[in-house]
């Protein structure tokens, strides 16, 4: 390659006048985004196999229950993006679950900041956990937070259902690490 073949290519690689206009996005565009990642969840299926695309999105969309609807689309691998149509909707999936597809459990993500997938862990998720054998003193509330710290932070506390089991056990939920080993007994 000669001199002016390489200058002919050096040219073509030079911003022209009218590329080098810097434009500014528009904050109500910005406001749209954030808006719809609001109404956002971001799943991951955790199995080693790749699981029926449309199977999940037909099982998981009539068992949900929303109201408006959603649309689900597929990142990669066993993460899908979840579109809901208002946060009532998404705010009952979360609070509804543990949830799993095909005996793999499905972990989801709150999506933060700009919603980049490849900075979520997938690592933790919510389970009503019964603890047994307890002595009646023990019944309280304050043991369940006690006990429930023991294994994960606390998110709630269910007493109605332990009444409803003739005092035999305390239901409490807890956030679990899903890449740490269960716990056995306390």
């Amino acid at each position: 390659m000669n001199v002016d073949e390489l200058a002919v290519l050096c040219s073509a690689l030079s911003v022209m006048e009218k590329e080098r206009h810097v434009r500014i996005l528009d904050t109500k565009l910005k406001d749209q985004g954030a808006r719809r990642l609001s109404l956002c969840l971001v799943g991951e299926i955790l199995t080693s196999k790749l699981v029926n695309r449309k199977a999940l999105i037909d099982v998981m969309t009539s068992i949900w229950h929303v109201n408006e609807g959603v649309d689900i689309e597929w990142a990669e691998g066993n993460i899908f993006v979840i579109h809901f149509k208002n946060g009532v909707d998404r705010s009952r999936l979360i609070a509804g679950g543990p949830w799993n597809f095909d005996r793999a459990i499905i972990v989801f993500e709150v999506p933060s900041g700009d919603g980049d997938i490849q900075s979520m862990r997938f690592s933790l998720t919510e389970f009503w956990v019964q603890i047994h054998n307890l002595p009646l003193i023990c019944m309280t509330e304050e043991i369940a937070i006690f006990l429930g710290k023991m294994i994960g932070e606390v998110r709630d506390i269910d007493l109605e259902a332990t009444r409803e089991g003739n005092g035999r056990y305390i239901m409490v939920k807890v956030v679990i690490n899903v890449n740490d080993p269960l716990m056995r007994c306390l």
